[in-house]
């Protein structure tokens, strides 16, 4: 996937769904997978924002991260 969507940032696969079930995001909406889900995650591997889907369409727009990113490190909307 991160090749595909060009990503000039960190993509985590979780194929074992490890990951998404320690943040309690695998079968949250029923259906046996992980839930669409933007974590932003701080160097303490602490949960600084997070965006979960209601569906499996449902994503934070490339707009809305960077924003909120800006907004962590104080850099203004």
């Amino acid at each position: 996937m991160a090749e595909h969507a060009q990503a000039e940032f960190l993509v985590l696969a979780d194929p074992t769904t490890d990951t998404t079930s320690r943040y309690g995001l695998f079968d949250l909406l029923g259906d046996s997978v992980s839930a669409p889900a933007t974590l932003i995650i701080d160097r303490d591997r602490r949960v600084v924002a997070a965006s979960i889907g209601e569906n499996i369409g449902d994503r934070v727009s490339p707009e809305t991260i960077l924003r909120v990113l800006r907004e962590l490190r104080g850099d203004g909307a």
